[in-house]
Protein backbone atom coordinates (compact mmCIF):
# COMPACT_ATOMS: atom_id res chain seq x y z
CA UNK A 1 0.00 0.00 0.00
CA UNK A 2 1.30 3.46 -0.94
CA UNK A 3 0.39 6.17 1.54
CA UNK A 4 0.98 9.05 -0.88
CA UNK A 5 0.70 9.13 -4.66
CA UNK A 6 1.55 12.12 -6.84
CA UNK A 7 -0.17 12.36 -10.23
CA UNK A 8 1.69 14.62 -12.67
CA UNK A 9 0.34 15.46 -16.12
CA UNK A 10 3.13 16.08 -18.63
CA UNK A 11 2.88 17.79 -22.00
CA UNK A 12 5.97 18.85 -23.91
CA UNK A 13 7.81 20.94 -21.31
CA UNK A 14 10.28 18.40 -19.96
CA UNK A 15 12.26 20.88 -17.86
CA UNK A 16 9.21 21.82 -15.81
CA UNK A 17 8.35 18.15 -15.25
CA UNK A 18 11.86 17.22 -14.12
CA UNK A 19 12.00 20.25 -11.80
CA UNK A 20 8.61 19.29 -10.34
CA UNK A 21 9.78 15.72 -9.66
CA UNK A 22 13.06 16.94 -8.17
CA UNK A 23 11.16 19.23 -5.79
CA UNK A 24 8.99 16.27 -4.70
CA UNK A 25 12.04 14.15 -3.95
CA UNK A 26 13.38 16.86 -1.62
CA UNK A 27 10.28 16.84 0.58
CA UNK A 28 10.77 15.98 4.24
CA UNK A 29 8.76 12.99 5.43
CA UNK A 30 8.85 11.30 2.04
CA UNK A 31 9.77 7.66 2.71
CA UNK A 32 9.88 4.76 0.27
CA UNK A 33 6.12 4.31 0.60
CA UNK A 34 5.19 6.80 -2.13
CA UNK A 35 4.62 6.75 -5.87
CA UNK A 36 4.75 9.28 -8.69
CA UNK A 37 2.49 8.48 -11.63
CA UNK A 38 3.74 10.52 -14.55
CA UNK A 39 1.29 10.58 -17.45
CA UNK A 40 2.39 11.93 -20.83
CA UNK A 41 -0.44 13.42 -22.89
CA UNK A 42 1.07 12.27 -26.22
CA UNK A 43 3.67 15.03 -26.39
CA UNK A 44 4.55 15.55 -30.08
CA UNK A 45 8.18 16.33 -29.16
CA UNK A 46 8.59 12.78 -27.72
CA UNK A 47 9.48 14.08 -24.25
CA UNK A 48 7.20 11.43 -22.74
CA UNK A 49 9.52 8.72 -24.04
CA UNK A 50 12.51 10.71 -22.79
CA UNK A 51 11.01 10.79 -19.31
CA UNK A 52 10.21 7.08 -19.43
CA UNK A 53 13.85 6.35 -20.29
CA UNK A 54 15.15 8.76 -17.63
CA UNK A 55 13.13 7.19 -14.80
CA UNK A 56 13.06 3.57 -15.96
CA UNK A 57 15.17 2.43 -12.99
CA UNK A 58 13.32 4.54 -10.40
CA UNK A 59 10.85 2.21 -8.68
CA UNK A 60 8.93 5.17 -7.22
CA UNK A 61 8.09 6.62 -10.64
CA UNK A 62 5.69 5.00 -13.09
CA UNK A 63 5.43 6.58 -16.55
CA UNK A 64 2.20 6.22 -18.52
CA UNK A 65 2.40 7.09 -22.24
CA UNK A 66 -1.05 7.87 -23.64
CA UNK A 67 -1.84 6.95 -27.25
CA UNK A 68 -3.27 10.42 -27.92
CA UNK A 69 -3.71 13.83 -26.31
CA UNK A 70 -6.84 13.41 -24.19
CA UNK A 71 -6.76 16.93 -22.78
CA UNK A 72 -6.57 17.96 -19.14
CA UNK A 73 -9.45 16.17 -17.41
CA UNK A 74 -9.41 12.76 -19.08
CA UNK A 75 -5.62 12.39 -18.90
CA UNK A 76 -5.66 13.22 -15.19
CA UNK A 77 -8.55 10.81 -14.68
CA UNK A 78 -6.64 7.98 -16.37
CA UNK A 79 -3.74 8.61 -13.97
CA UNK A 80 -6.08 8.94 -10.97
CA UNK A 81 -7.66 5.58 -11.73
CA UNK A 82 -4.17 4.10 -12.00
CA UNK A 83 -3.28 5.64 -8.63
CA UNK A 84 -6.29 3.98 -6.99
CA UNK A 85 -4.87 0.56 -7.87
CA UNK A 86 -2.28 1.14 -5.11
CA UNK A 87 -4.92 1.85 -2.42
CA UNK A 88 -3.51 5.25 -1.46
CA UNK A 89 -4.48 7.33 1.53
CA UNK A 90 -3.73 10.58 -0.31
CA UNK A 91 -3.58 11.41 -4.02
CA UNK A 92 -2.02 14.72 -5.04
CA UNK A 93 -3.03 15.71 -8.60
CA UNK A 94 -0.82 18.50 -9.91
CA UNK A 95 0.35 20.23 -13.05
CA UNK A 96 3.93 19.60 -14.13
CA UNK A 97 4.68 23.31 -13.59
CA UNK A 98 4.12 23.11 -9.81
CA UNK A 99 7.22 23.43 -7.63
CA UNK A 100 7.40 22.50 -3.93
CA UNK A 101 9.52 25.29 -2.45
CA UNK A 102 8.59 24.37 1.13
CA UNK A 103 10.34 21.10 1.99
CA UNK A 104 7.96 20.65 4.94
CA UNK A 105 4.90 20.49 2.68
CA UNK A 106 4.23 16.78 3.29
CA UNK A 107 4.83 17.10 7.03
CA UNK A 108 2.29 19.93 7.19
CA UNK A 109 -0.15 17.92 5.09
CA UNK A 110 0.30 14.93 7.39
CA UNK A 111 -0.57 17.05 10.42
CA UNK A 112 -3.73 18.31 8.75
CA UNK A 113 -4.83 14.79 7.83
CA UNK A 114 -4.14 13.45 11.32
CA UNK A 115 -5.92 16.31 13.07
CA UNK A 116 -8.97 16.18 10.82
CA UNK A 117 -10.34 13.10 9.06
CA UNK A 118 -13.45 14.84 7.77
CA UNK A 119 -12.04 16.56 4.68
CA UNK A 120 -12.14 14.83 1.31
CA UNK A 121 -10.42 17.53 -0.73
CA UNK A 122 -7.58 19.74 0.45
CA UNK A 123 -6.59 22.83 -1.52
CA UNK A 124 -3.14 24.37 -1.02
CA UNK A 125 -2.10 27.99 -1.35
CA UNK A 126 -0.97 28.16 -5.01
CA UNK A 127 1.27 31.17 -5.68
CA UNK A 128 2.27 32.21 -9.20
CA UNK A 129 5.48 33.91 -10.32
CA UNK A 130 3.97 37.33 -9.52
CA UNK A 131 3.30 36.22 -5.93
CA UNK A 132 -0.44 36.24 -6.60
CA UNK A 133 -2.60 33.67 -4.78
CA UNK A 134 -4.67 31.44 -7.06
CA UNK A 135 -6.70 29.60 -4.43
CA UNK A 136 -9.60 29.67 -3.68
CA UNK A 137 -10.35 30.25 -7.35
CA UNK A 138 -13.72 31.93 -6.69
CA UNK A 139 -16.78 31.68 -4.48
CA UNK A 140 -19.34 30.34 -6.97
CA UNK A 141 -19.55 28.60 -10.32
CA UNK A 142 -20.41 30.51 -13.50
CA UNK A 143 -24.15 30.93 -14.04
CA UNK A 144 -25.74 29.63 -17.24
CA UNK A 145 -26.53 33.08 -18.64
CA UNK A 146 -22.90 34.13 -18.46
CA UNK A 147 -21.81 30.77 -19.87
CA UNK A 148 -24.03 31.26 -22.95
CA UNK A 149 -22.65 34.78 -23.44
CA UNK A 150 -19.03 33.69 -23.10
CA UNK A 151 -19.59 30.72 -25.41
CA UNK A 152 -20.89 33.06 -28.11
CA UNK A 153 -17.95 35.44 -27.65
CA UNK A 154 -15.38 32.65 -27.91
CA UNK A 155 -17.00 31.11 -30.97
CA UNK A 156 -17.11 34.51 -32.71
CA UNK A 157 -13.48 35.14 -31.83
CA UNK A 158 -12.59 31.78 -33.36
CA UNK A 159 -14.48 32.51 -36.59
CA UNK A 160 -13.23 36.09 -36.96
CA UNK A 161 -9.60 35.13 -36.41
CA UNK A 162 -9.87 33.21 -39.67
CA UNK A 163 -10.55 36.50 -41.52
CA UNK A 164 -7.14 37.78 -42.59
CA UNK A 165 -8.04 41.49 -42.78
CA UNK A 166 -9.36 41.80 -39.20
CA UNK A 167 -7.72 38.95 -37.31
CA UNK A 168 -5.12 41.22 -35.69
CA UNK A 169 -7.86 43.45 -34.23
CA UNK A 170 -9.81 40.41 -33.07
CA UNK A 171 -6.72 38.80 -31.53
CA UNK A 172 -5.94 41.97 -29.57
CA UNK A 173 -9.55 42.16 -28.37
CA UNK A 174 -9.38 38.50 -27.31
CA UNK A 175 -6.15 39.03 -25.36
CA UNK A 176 -7.46 42.19 -23.66
CA UNK A 177 -10.61 40.34 -22.61
CA UNK A 178 -8.48 37.58 -21.07
CA UNK A 179 -6.17 40.08 -19.34
CA UNK A 180 -9.17 41.89 -17.85
CA UNK A 181 -10.53 38.61 -16.49
CA UNK A 182 -7.22 37.82 -14.78
CA UNK A 183 -6.95 41.37 -13.40
CA UNK A 184 -10.42 41.16 -11.86
CA UNK A 185 -9.80 37.62 -10.63
CA UNK A 186 -6.63 38.46 -8.70
CA UNK A 187 -8.12 41.70 -7.40
CA UNK A 188 -11.03 39.76 -5.89
CA UNK A 189 -8.83 36.92 -4.60
CA UNK A 190 -6.45 39.26 -2.79
CA UNK A 191 -9.22 41.53 -1.51
CA UNK A 192 -11.38 38.76 -0.11
CA UNK A 193 -8.67 36.42 1.21
CA UNK A 194 -11.30 34.18 2.76
CA UNK A 195 -12.50 30.67 2.08
CA UNK A 196 -16.11 29.67 1.68
CA UNK A 197 -17.55 26.25 2.25
CA UNK A 198 -18.61 26.06 -1.40
CA UNK A 199 -15.66 27.72 -3.09
CA UNK A 200 -14.33 26.66 -6.48
CA UNK A 201 -10.85 25.08 -6.18
CA UNK A 202 -8.02 25.98 -8.55
CA UNK A 203 -7.29 22.96 -10.74
CA UNK A 204 -3.50 23.20 -11.01
CA UNK A 205 -3.11 21.28 -7.74
CA UNK A 206 -5.81 19.44 -5.78
CA UNK A 207 -5.29 16.89 -2.99
CA UNK A 208 -7.81 14.05 -2.73
CA UNK A 209 -8.32 11.92 0.34
CA UNK A 210 -10.87 10.03 2.47
CA UNK A 211 -14.32 9.62 0.89
CA UNK A 212 -13.35 10.98 -2.52
CA UNK A 213 -10.74 8.24 -3.04
CA UNK A 214 -13.13 5.65 -1.67
CA UNK A 215 -16.13 6.65 -3.78
CA UNK A 216 -14.82 8.25 -6.97
CA UNK A 217 -12.97 6.92 -10.01
CA UNK A 218 -12.10 10.37 -11.35
CA UNK A 219 -10.21 13.43 -10.20
CA UNK A 220 -12.26 15.73 -12.47
CA UNK A 221 -15.90 15.18 -13.42
CA UNK A 222 -15.74 17.07 -16.73
CA UNK A 223 -14.99 15.64 -20.17
CA UNK A 224 -13.72 18.93 -21.61
CA UNK A 225 -10.37 19.08 -23.38
CA UNK A 226 -9.48 22.16 -21.36
CA UNK A 227 -11.35 24.92 -19.44
CA UNK A 228 -14.33 24.84 -17.03
CA UNK A 229 -13.04 21.80 -15.10
CA UNK A 230 -13.04 23.67 -11.80
CA UNK A 231 -16.60 24.98 -12.06
CA UNK A 232 -17.96 21.52 -12.84
CA UNK A 233 -15.94 20.02 -10.00
CA UNK A 234 -17.22 22.67 -7.59
CA UNK A 235 -20.85 21.90 -8.48
CA UNK A 236 -20.26 18.16 -8.13
CA UNK A 237 -18.55 18.56 -4.75
CA UNK A 238 -21.54 20.45 -3.39
CA UNK A 239 -24.07 18.00 -4.75
CA UNK A 240 -22.22 15.01 -3.27
CA UNK A 241 -21.59 16.91 -0.01
CA UNK A 242 -17.84 16.38 -0.03
CA UNK A 243 -15.90 18.54 2.42
CA UNK A 244 -13.11 20.87 1.25
CA UNK A 245 -10.37 22.58 3.18
CA UNK A 246 -8.22 25.47 2.02
CA UNK A 247 -4.88 25.60 3.79
CA UNK A 248 -2.63 28.64 3.86
CA UNK A 249 -0.03 26.41 5.50
CA UNK A 250 0.42 24.35 2.33
CA UNK A 251 2.26 26.55 -0.16
CA UNK A 252 3.49 25.74 -3.67
CA UNK A 253 4.81 27.76 -6.60
CA UNK A 254 3.00 27.68 -9.94
CA UNK A 255 5.03 28.51 -13.06
CA UNK A 256 1.69 28.84 -14.87
CA UNK A 257 0.68 27.92 -18.36
CA UNK A 258 3.97 27.35 -20.12
CA UNK A 259 2.92 23.96 -21.57
CA UNK A 260 -0.05 25.56 -23.34
CA UNK A 261 2.08 28.44 -24.60
CA UNK A 262 4.60 26.01 -26.04
CA UNK A 263 2.03 24.12 -28.13
CA UNK A 264 2.37 26.60 -30.99
CA UNK A 265 4.45 29.74 -31.49
CA UNK A 266 1.94 31.32 -33.88
CA UNK A 267 -0.20 33.67 -31.78
CA UNK A 268 -3.25 33.34 -34.02
CA UNK A 269 -3.21 29.56 -33.88
CA UNK A 270 -2.78 29.67 -30.10
CA UNK A 271 -5.69 32.08 -29.67
CA UNK A 272 -7.90 30.09 -32.07
CA UNK A 273 -7.00 26.93 -30.16
CA UNK A 274 -7.98 28.58 -26.89
CA UNK A 275 -11.22 30.07 -28.23
CA UNK A 276 -12.61 26.94 -29.89
CA UNK A 277 -11.78 24.77 -26.88
CA UNK A 278 -13.28 27.30 -24.49
CA UNK A 279 -16.46 27.52 -26.58
CA UNK A 280 -16.76 23.73 -26.59
CA UNK A 281 -16.07 23.58 -22.85
CA UNK A 282 -18.73 26.21 -22.13
CA UNK A 283 -21.29 24.24 -24.14
CA UNK A 284 -20.47 21.09 -22.17
CA UNK A 285 -20.62 23.13 -18.96
CA UNK A 286 -24.12 24.38 -19.81
CA UNK A 287 -25.27 20.80 -20.44
CA UNK A 288 -23.63 19.70 -17.18
CA UNK A 289 -25.36 22.46 -15.21
CA UNK A 290 -28.75 21.54 -16.64
CA UNK A 291 -28.16 17.92 -15.71
CA UNK A 292 -27.14 18.88 -12.17
CA UNK A 293 -30.13 21.19 -11.85
CA UNK A 294 -32.44 18.30 -12.69
CA UNK A 295 -30.72 16.26 -9.98
CA UNK A 296 -31.30 19.13 -7.53
CA UNK A 297 -34.96 19.34 -8.44
CA UNK A 298 -35.37 15.62 -7.76
CA UNK A 299 -33.23 15.34 -4.62
CA UNK A 300 -33.89 18.72 -3.06
CA UNK A 301 -30.15 19.19 -2.49
CA UNK A 302 -29.22 22.74 -3.39
CA UNK A 303 -25.94 22.72 -5.29
CA UNK A 304 -26.56 24.89 -8.33
CA UNK A 305 -25.66 28.57 -7.95
CA UNK A 306 -26.83 28.54 -4.35
CA UNK A 307 -27.83 32.08 -3.36
CA UNK A 308 -27.87 31.27 0.32
CA UNK A 309 -25.28 32.97 2.50
CA UNK A 310 -22.18 30.80 2.57
CA UNK A 311 -20.39 29.95 5.78
CA UNK A 312 -16.69 30.44 6.17
CA UNK A 313 -14.72 27.25 6.08
CA UNK A 314 -11.61 26.54 8.13
CA UNK A 315 -8.36 28.06 6.91
CA UNK A 316 -5.28 26.42 8.38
Amino acid sequence: MFNVIFVILHYQNIDDTINCINSIKKLQGLDSNYKIILVDNKSPNNTGKELEKKYINDSNIETVLLEKNYGFSKANNIAFKKAKEYNPEIVLVLNNDIIFEDNNFLLNLSKICKNSKKYDIICPDIINLKDEHQNPMKEKEMNIGKAYKNMLYEFLFYLLMNVYGIRNIVANRRKKREEKWFENYYKETLKNKICLDNFIPFGAFIIYTNQWIKNEERAFVSDTFMYMEEDMLGIYIKQKKYRMLYSEGLKVRHLEGRSTQNTNENQYKVLKFKSINKAKALYKYIMFCKKMKKAVDKSGICCYNDKAVSKRCPIV
